[in-house]
């Protein structure tokens, strides 16, 4: 989230108060995103893998690859 936030750019105005505002809104969000299992990528990107896995295991090769 501090990589998130470090995009957001800065006002010239901003005082203590609009500091703390902020700092709570990131913590906020920060709990949200965690308690809904992150931002979603994960899931894609599991998915994808377990559908790959089964894929190389229903069509193994024939002959391993050997390296050097």
């Amino acid at each position: 989230m501090s990589v998130m936030k470090d995009t957001v750019p800065d006002d010239d105005w901003e005082d203590s108060s609009s500091e703390q505002i902020q700092g709570l809104y990131w913590s906020f969000m920060a709990q949200a995103v965690s308690e809904e299992g992150g931002f979603g990528m994960w899931k894609d990107l599991y998915s994808t893998m377990a559908r790959q896995q089964k894929a190389d295991r229903s069509n193994p090769r024939e002959t391993p690859v050997r390296l050097g």
